[in-house]
């Protein structure tokens, strides 16, 4: 549980003090906090590794995936995020500062991100607005591991059932049993490294009651089958965006 968030930051970027709560012994990280002005409002962000990926695009001052919140904003406002696969909260933090967002809910399984998670959800003044859950959703709940492909690429984390491959341990749920008394929600939110098609099917049962739109990223090698799926499940393809060459991010809305 964070204790406190920042101590003491002069200018928009430099060295801070994270102060944590661990098993109720009091612990120090150190990273670099980037504070920049998006919209019009000052965003701060924790910056573990300065290499990685996303973090990276929050060094230089600006969110990651920018033209994927754009589209995502011409849509969605307000209402209730669920964030599945939530990494650094990139997303998370965007929506509720920016898109009116009251609530989220934020699935990420992956201890090291989920711990920034909570440190940019505090930077920001939203702890209160945000429930981290530490598992990951697939179609059943069951163990798992987590396959990291290397320091620079923390969301490329992936959760694995192979024997073939090893990683940390975690556990998966259905997001139908996840969110079971979960009354509303304005968009799910999906990007869990080609295993978009397990967790659509475990939340066939929310999305038929809920009727949220839907933002996901889809492997090139499942787009047919998730185009078939969804339109299945009554919704069709609002807006699309394609940023690398082997995925696809889709904005989905209900057909009725």
């Amino acid at each position: 549980m964070i204790k406190t968030a920042v101590k003491g930051l002069a200018g928009s970027l430099g060295y801070d003090v994270i102060r944590k709560n661990v098993g109720g012994n009091a612990d120090l990280s150190r990273g670099i906090v980037a504070r920049f002005e998006t919209n019009g409002e000052q965003v701060a962000m924790f910056v573990l590794n300065e290499w990685d990926y996303i973090q990276k695009h929050h060094l230089r001052g600006e969110f990651y995936e920018r033209e994927e919140l754009d589209l995502i904003s011409r849509h969605v406002h307000g209402g209730t995020l669920v964030d599945v696969g939530a990494n650094v909260g990139n997303h998370t933090v965007y929506m509720l500062r920016f898109l009116g967002v009251e609530r989220a809910i934020a699935f990420e399984p992956n201890p090291v991100a989920a711990e920034i998670l909570a440190v940019n959800v505090a930077l920001n003044g939203l702890s209160t607005r945000v429930e981290h859950r530490l598992v990951g959703l697939s179609d059943r709940r069951s163990k798992a591991h987590l396959v990291a492909p290397g320091h620079k690429d923390l969301g490329s984390t992936r959760v694995s059932h192979s024997a073939d491959e090893t990683g940390a341990d975690c556990i998966v749920m259905s997001g139908d049993e996840a969110l079971a008394d979960l009354p509303q929600a304005s968009l799910i939110k999906i990007d869990t490294e080609a295993m978009e098609l397990e967790v659509l099917r475990g939340l066939e049962a929310t999305l038929t009651r809920l009727r949220p739109k839907v933002f996901v990223e889809v492997d090139d090698a499942n787009s047919s089958a998730f185009l078939s799926m969804t339109a299945t499940l009554g919704y069709r393809v609002l807006a699309s965006y394609r940023r690398y060459a082997t995925n696809c991010n889709y904005l989905l809305g209900p057909l009725e």
